[in-house]
């Protein structure tokens, strides 16, 4: 792996030669309990829970002057209701502490090819596309052992961490830099109701529920995602009866019930009560969600000819993305459009700071974020891997100007990196492959392990060629 200059990320992901290898998360668990859940979501069990959510999120959206008169507008609020209630109804199915899976949840809708059904999307309270979210049902009634494998190079940032409920407050947290990996790619975690003083145990006490798993993938196309399984060890409990589906059904209604508020919480009082078309700076939120990961929350509403410019220092973090949403928090197909981009799909400045336009027009630059169909939306701002308190968040800084899209060129840095259409197309390309990499079952995307042979180029050039698809690297085995 080498530098030249920013382009750190285009290097690499042209030297990775790509051969078929079965997706980590491609596994008969997982079949079996997106089956379950599929096969009860289609029963209808919450269809008033849908209505309060709905009734809510509207009300909440026309409160901050947003109109919800169209059927792209109107579609987008059912993609993000019907998301919302699978999802609790995903983790309704692996519940049962005495029988933990490690299951991935808040994905998109995707067909699963082995059990041969469509899978509803379960995404809710800004999805991150970057991230592989897994959760696994604890109880300080018993011990648990995590085992996991190192399939690559691993993910930009990987936590684990203990919640009373997927949308609470971390109560215990592994974080990557402290996982020991032997030489074979195996490492453990510990989960029980213990105090022992190890970074790769977590205690678990009366108040956790779940264990959630992050694995951050900056490189589409080059990092992976570790194998994990638990074992679960008992400690003399008695095994307890199998939960009938009448139990996950009542579970899912009570946790959406829950969480319907939160989620209406974190649409309008932590989103569009912020200044439309700008960025306040990061903080850390003790009350929910990660305790490492600093964010930014806010909306845009941006005509045709509009365009938002951001500039981005995110300090010390190891891990950062923006991403632009519908006005409910959902990302809206980030495979095939411009929705996202982290610290390893973006091109710094010259300065080490990043710019980027978000815009209902491409505006021909690389770190380009498309608006959503009528330019209005949510956006979100992630910063990760920071350290619990101290002053890293004073390092983060967001700058925000709104310009018609005419008068980019007199407002953007002189080392911006502009994009031809075939440019943009590659760039696009290789989105996809990456996207289906992380989402497909059974993909072929993944690095091949034997060594390369590149071509040496200069910093110029490098970019160009990697957008434009120029094979300079190749394979030192035949």
């Amino acid at each position: 792996m080498f530098r030249l200059g920013p382009f750190l990320f285009q290097a690499t992901a042209l030297c990775a030669t790509l051969v078929a290898e079965a997706n980590v998360l491609d596994a008969n668990h997982q079949h079996r309990l997106d089956a379950l859940a599929t096969s009860l979501h289609l029963q209808a069990p919450y269809e008033d829970l849908k209505e309060e959510a709905r009734n809510q999120f509207l009300s909440t959206v026309e409160l901050f002057g947003y109109k919800v008169d169209s059927s792209y507008m109107k579609h987008q609020l059912e993609v993000a209701v019907e998301e919302l209630a699978f999802g609790f109804l995903q983790q309704a199915v692996n519940g049962d502490p005495a029988s933990p899976k490690v299951y991935r949840v808040i994905a998109p809708p995707r067909y699963d090819h082995q059990i041969g059904i469509t899978v509803p999307g379960g995404r809710f309270g800004f999805d991150n596309p970057d991230c592989v979210y897994r959760i696994m049902p604890v109880s300080d009634a018993y011990s648990y052992v995590v085992h996991g494998k190192r399939t690559g190079v691993g993910a930009s940032d990987i936590t684990l961490s203990l919640h009373n409920s997927i949308t609470s407050k971390t109560l215990g947290l592994v974080v990557g830099k402290d996982i020991v990996v032997d030489n074979h790619g195996h490492f453990t975690i510990t989960v029980n109701s213990s105090a022992a003083a190890l970074p790769t145990h977590l205690q678990s006490t009366s108040d956790t529920k779940l264990l959630l798993i992050r694995h951050n993938v900056g490189d589409w196309l080059v990092e992976s995602l570790d194998e994990l399984e638990v074992e679960l060890i008992r400690r003399g409990v008695f095994a307890a009866e199998a939960i009938s589906n009448d139990t996950i059904v009542s579970t899912a209604r009570s946790s959406l019930r829950q969480n319907i508020p939160v989620a209406n919480f974190l649409l309008g009082k932590l989103t569009l009560s912020m200044p439309v078309n700008a960025m306040a700076q990061p903080s850390q939120s003790a009350g929910m969600g990660l305790a490492t990961q600093a964010l930014v929350l806010s909306h845009y509403s941006l005509r045709q000819t509009e365009a938002m410019v951001l500039t981005v220092e995110a300090g010390p973090s190891t891990y950062w993305n923006l991403g632009v949403y519908s006005l409910w928090m959902v990302t809206e197909n980030p495979r095939d459009r411009l929705v996202t981009l982290n610290n390893h799909q973006a091109i710094a400045n010259n300065n080490g700071s990043y710019t980027f336009v978000l815009s209902a027009t491409d505006p021909d630059i690389h770190n380009w974020l498309n608006t959503s169909e009528q330019g209005v939306g949510t956006i979100v701002a992630r910063f990760q891997g920071l350290p619990l308190g101290g002053s890293a968040l004073n390092h983060i800084r967001i700058w925000t100007h709104l310009s018609n899209l005419e008068d980019l060129h007199m407002i953007l840095p002189s080392d911006v990196l502009y994009v031809s259409p075939q440019q943009r197309a590659s760039q696009m390309a290789a989105r996809a492959r990456g996207y289906d990499r992380l989402y497909s079952f059974n993909s072929p995307y993944v690095p091949y392990a034997g060594s390369l042979q590149c071509k040496a180029v200069s910093e110029s050039a490098l970019p160009t060629l990697w957008m434009a698809g120029g094979p300079y690297c190749q394979s030192a085995v035949q």
